[in-house]
């Protein structure tokens, strides 16, 4: 990730057009696109979309209690932290609105149960 560039990123719409190619040869990932597009669509104060399946918070994700107030970062996250009840592979578009709800209009992080967490704000 420290290679990655704005310049190299692939740039879509929210239909799955691709409108800039950047400098990746890659395809536009299905999967990759309906999860980021169902912030974008949702809530256009958030700018940058971020997703990752790390070992340590997919865990979290999985557990049913989800994450503890036990730690500083973590009682930071109170109430303004969701959770959407992950569909699967996340190649229906449908899903999308149902992930928007699940965000809410004031969220910025929100776990994806079972398979990681989505954080977003209005910058990198």
């Amino acid at each position: 990730f420290d290679e990655v560039t704005a310049s190299c990123l692939l740039k879509c719409d929210l239909d799955g057009n691709v409108v800039d190619k950047g400098t990746n040869k890659g395809p536009l990932f299905k999967q990759g696109f309906v999860v980021h597009s169902a912030v974008h669509a949702a809530r256009p104060d958030l700018k940058c979309v971020w997703h990752c399946h790390h070992a340590d918070i997919t865990a979290v994700s999985m557990t049913k209690v989800g994450l503890l107030p036990i730690s500083q970062e973590a009682i930071g996250l109170t109430g303004a932290l969701s959770y959407h009840p992950f569909e699967g592979t996340a190649t229906d578009l449908d899903e999308r609105e149902r992930m928007a709800k699940s965000l809410g209009p004031k969220n910025k992080v929100m776990m994806l149960v079972n398979h990681g967490p989505i954080t977003a704000g209005g910058s990198v």
